[in-house]
């Protein structure tokens, strides 16, 4: 992802996370995967990008159909 991801980060990476404090009450939160990163603020198409990335990659390997019935 740093790598493929480089241009819309000001400075630093893209590294895991921690819940933030303000999440400690709210229990459905607390097994979710989190992500930080300094954002330029300005490319959120590639953010949009990003993020179909990390959602296809908790959804598996795409099937080969496209929903539709023969």
């Amino acid at each position: 992802l740093n790598l493929e991801f480089k241009s819309i980060l000001t400075k630093g990476e893209i590294r895991r996370a921690e819940p933030h404090p303000f999440e400690a009450d709210d229990e459905h939160l607390a097994d979710l995967h989190r992500l930080a990163f300094h954002f330029n603020r300005r490319d959120f198409g590639r953010l949009r990008q990003l993020i179909d990335v990390l959602n296809e990659e908790l959804e598996g390997p795409a099937d080969s159909s496209d929903g539709e019935e023969e």
